[in-house]
């Protein structure tokens, strides 16, 4: 199966774990037989370089990922607030390409149309996977490339919003035109499936969780890691990610007032809100109980992680914003983390079963909840050993793979 996937996002090197693991899957029984009922499949290595991994049934997987040469992204993720891709590097077993996009200060423009479509007629691919929204420029531009370029080849979007769409009439048919090209669509959590289907998306749709991965976030070996980190006997409610109203750190921090003094936090990431924050937590109960670390790469963050006795993401729907997934969910369940949660948008669909979680704005409910998580040792045991089981079934870049390889494979054979 030739697969292209189209990323104009700033990612971490992390996140390209996702197309390494597709292009290691076996194949689904589906997959497989849907490629060999529209031909016979004679293994090949191009001579551009592109890699294939071998899969059980002899058939291969041979996937070309395009990235951006450089993105803006947040702090939060790149203390620089940009990234970078190293042009012709291979990894894991597919071919990375660097592109640059129309503006690398706004990624939703797209790629520079020239690279973009070179790479679509060089590959020809039988699924076109683009990270974004249905509704994003840079997914109607591949969309229009391809009834050009490989008509043939199936479109497959991912997307996070889980807001209404509103959008002018003339707007609203030009899109359901540009849908009637895709094959179908992927929406990070259940409400964004229903938004699309409200919005006119008529094709196939799958609700499938975006990846963490489990080579970074895991159990550590904590022994002396507490005193190596800096933290003494107490008890550490840790958040990871963007210091924003959105995210409910005020609402964090006046739970945490509300808790024993044994109870500290760790705050890490960066963001607009930062010094606000910190003076909040300099005064009166908190004082000297809130430690604010800036960004940092997997490899240190897990090691903060595995000494968290519970992970907190209190985040607030604003009028414009609802939590969409919450990555750091999965990220602390594989670190064997107690996860507490808003049920702000889609944060109770991925906790599920295997985490708690409280009303958001509630710094009373917060509270209580994260005591329960903290101190509660048969909760804290239950909740551990459910969290371990939704990475694996369904949290992980493997199983996201997975699900994603099961889908291609229903969309060549329909």
């Amino acid at each position: 199966m030739r697969i292209l996937l189209v990323s104009p996002l700033a990612e971490p090197v992390h996140t390209r774990k996702i197309p390494a693991a597709l292009a290691r899957r076996p194949g689904s029984e589906e997959a497989s037989r849907a490629v060999q009922e529209r031909r016979p499949f004679v293994p090949q290595l191009r001579d551009q370089g592109r890699q294939a991994a071998a899969l059980q049934d002899g058939r291969t997987v041979e996937l070309t990922v395009i990235a951006p040469e450089k993105s803006a992204t947040e702090t939060a993720y790149e203390a620089s607030g940009w990234r970078t891709v190293t042009p012709g590097e291979n990894t894991n077993g597919y071919r990375l390409v660097a592109l640059p996009l129309r503006n690398p200060a706004y990624s939703a423009e797209g790629f520079e149309p020239d690279a973009i479509a070179r790479v679509m007629q060089e590959t020809q691919p039988e699924v076109i996977q683009v990270w974004g929204g249905a509704p994003d420029r840079h997914v109607s531009q591949v969309v229009w490339l391809k009834m050009r370029l490989c008509p043939r080849a199936r479109v497959v979007y991912y997307g996070f919003n889980n807001l209404a769409i509103r959008w002018r009439l003339r707007t609203r048919w030009k899109w359901k035109l540009l849908w009637r090209q895709m094959a179908g669509g992927v929406e990070a959590n259940s409400e964004g499936v229903k938004v699309m289907r409200e919005a006119g998306f008529r094709r196939p749709l799958e609700r499938i969780f975006w990846g963490i991965s489990t080579d970074d976030f895991h159990p550590v070996d904590k022994a002396g890691l507490r005193e190596r980190l800096g933290f003494g006997e107490e008890k550490i409610v840790g958040y990871v990610g963007r210091f924003v109203p959105e995210k409910g750190l005020s609402d964090l921090l006046a739970a945490l007032r509300q808790m024993p003094a044994s109870v500290h936090g760790v705050l890490i990431g960066a963001g607009p809100m930062q010094a606000e924050l910190e003076r909040e937590a300099a005064a009166g109960e908190l004082a000297r109980r809130v430690r604010f670390l800036g960004t940092m790469p997997p490899d240190k963050l897990v090691e903060y992680m595995n000494c968290f006795d519970a992970l907190a993401l209190a985040s607030r729907t604003m009028p414009t914003w609802k939590e969409q997934y919450g990555r750091v969910i999965g990220e602390g369940m594989a670190c064997g983390v107690p996860v507490v949660g808003s049920d702000s948008g889609a944060i109770p669909e991925v906790i599920g079963e295997a985490g708690l979680v409280a009303r958001e704005g509630d710094a009373a409910a917060l509270a209580e909840t994260l005591s329960r998580a903290v101190f509660d040792a048969r909760v804290r045991e239950k909740l551990i050993a459910a969290g371990y089981r939704r990475v694996e079934d369904e949290l992980s870049i493997q199983a996201m793979s997975g699900k994603l390889m099961e889908f291609y494979g229903r969309l060549i054979n329909a």
